[in-house]
């Protein structure tokens, strides 16, 4: 039994987001968490326009609002020839995840406040080689991994489960028993109610093993 947590470094409701996962990691020691980079905008060439950085201040304003979380809204990542592609960002997760599994939330959530609160651009492998650093990976070894086919592959891997799942905005946070998946939240929502909402599904998987332990057999039923 886990949670199947669909988010993206460049998601700004994910950088909301990341108050509730905290939360939910402290009251929920005993669920798993799996995150999956599902690929909010991956390959992304488009020279970012005058009305999409407005467009994205308004988004950060509301989700400051909603999370408390800080942002720097002068953007110092835009140049002129900057594009939103979140392909390289969710790259480099992959990367930590494979070097140093126990780090790689904590890695999420620096590249999100090194972008979001910092204006550094995590678009370029300059920048999040730096952030490896701070892990202990030296730059060589992490830009190797990062350019090689199994880290393009398995970044893919999770834009394409993403997809498959019918994952269609981002943050997303799915329950998985067995091979039953139930959406726990299609988006941000405050963590009292998503607690309520995982409560709930926590108690009905709690109810089915308890009916999986019964058996009939022999001409009796035993609990």
């Amino acid at each position: 039994m886990k949670l199947l947590y669909f988010s993206d470094p460049m998601c700004s409701w994910c950088y909301g987001f990341t108050t509730v996962i905290d939360k939910i990691q402290e009251n929920y020691p005993q669920v798993e968490i799996e995150i999956i980079p599902g690929g909010y905008s991956p390959g992304n060439k488009e020279v970012m326009s005058e009305k999409y950085k407005n467009m994205l201040q308004r988004a950060w304003a509301s989700v400051n609002l909603a999370s408390g979380q800080a942002f720097d809204y002068s953007m110092k990542f835009v140049h002129d020839k900057f594009c939103y592609d979140t392909e390289p960002s969710s790259r480099a997760f992959h990367v930590i995840q494979e070097l140093v599994p126990e780090k790689s939330y904590e890695f999420l959530k620096l590249m999100q406040s090194n972008f979001y609160a910092e204006g550094k651009d995590i678009t370029k492998e300059e920048i999040l080689a730096d952030l490896a650093e701070k892990f202990g990976i030296e730059r060589e070894v992490f830009i190797e991994k990062f350019n090689s086919k199994d880290i393009f592959l398995k970044t893919n891997q999770g834009f394409l489960k993403s997809r498959e799942l019918g994952v269609t905005g981002f943050p997303s946070l799915i329950g998985e028993k067995d091979s039953s998946l139930t959406m726990i939240t299609p988006g941000f929502q405050a963590f009292e109610n998503v607690q309520s909402i995982l409560n709930t599904w926590l108690n009905e998987q709690k109810v089915d093993a308890d009916s999986n332990d019964h058996s009939c057999n022999k001409g009796s039923c035993k609990r």
